[in-house]
């Protein structure tokens, strides 16, 4: 198995349930973790930045040069009742992400 012990690791949706474990695990296995979310929060190596903002991804990909990207950022309720909005986030915003890992000059070792 691949060490990723160094590794810099970009966790969208970090603030979530998944996300929170997500980064716990990586930084236990000795990676650099930073996230990505579209609400505002004070921990350090976060970036607010919402999947809709192509602009501020490609940017944000860019001044990190992630080793590897862990897309956890959706919405999850089905319940929610706003269906243009599950398109927007879950759909156009993963297109959004990975056209961004594509214009970040770096290949990440893991999507």
């Amino acid at each position: 198995m691949m060490s990723i012990a160094g590794k810099r690791a970009l966790i969208t949706g970090i603030n979530g349930f998944t996300g929170r474990f997500m980064a716990n695990e990586l930084a236990a296995q000795g990676c650099e973790v930073l996230g990505v979310g579209s609400q505002p929060s004070d921990s350090p190596g976060y970036y607010q930045v919402d999947l809709a903002d192509v602009a501020g991804l490609r940017k944000l990909l860019a001044d990190t040069q992630p080793d590897i990207v862990v897309h956890l950022a959706a919405l999850a309720f089905v319940g929610h009742g706003a269906a243009d909005a599950f398109y927007q986030v879950n759909l156009i915003g993963t297109r959004n992400l990975l056209e961004a890992i594509d214009a970040c000059g770096k290949v990440p070792d893991c999507v």
